[in-house]
């Protein structure tokens, strides 16, 4: 966490079974950079506290099990509070907009788009830079 805020970067987590200690140590931490638990797959109470406590979640290939618990987390929680990933898995990001797109009944077109617009304010802007036509503009200054 002290190496994120000294490079103004996000904090990302990978969290198993420690949520709310996790919570309390952002209370406790006050940081200023964006905090993310990665390979979220867990139950929407869970990501509750999570969004709650002012922390993002990101979801992968877990989303593409028809089990998964994170299916109900992705109708439910606000797409300004989740991010999407492929972490390690040969899985294309498209596949996982396509269910995440199926889920919230949005079309592929605009969750993409939203998704974009959020990792630039997010993410990107920080540091001068912004994510357009899949491309990085490393000018952009907004």
């Amino acid at each position: 966490a002290n190496l994120a805020e000294k490079r103004q970067k996000p904090f990302v987590i990978h969290c198993v079974k420690m949520v709310n200690e996790l919570i309390q140590l952002k209370k406790s931490f006050k940081p200023t950079q964006m905090w993310m638990v990665h390979g979220f797959n867990s139950r929407l109470e869970i990501a509750k506290q999570l969004v709650k406590a002012g922390i993002m979640i990101s979801v992968g290939p877990a989303i593409l099990i028809e089990s998964s618990a994170c299916r109900e987390v992705i109708k439910e929680i606000p797409l300004e509070n989740i991010f999407l990933e492929t972490d390690d898995k040969h899985v294309d990001i498209e596949t996982i907009y396509d269910m995440v797109a199926l889920l919230k009944q949005i079309n592929k077109q605009d969750l993409i788009e939203k998704f974009t617009l959020e990792f630039n304010k997010r993410v990107l802007n920080a540091n001068g830079l912004a994510i357009t036509n899949n491309l990085v503009d490393r000018n952009n200054k907004s």
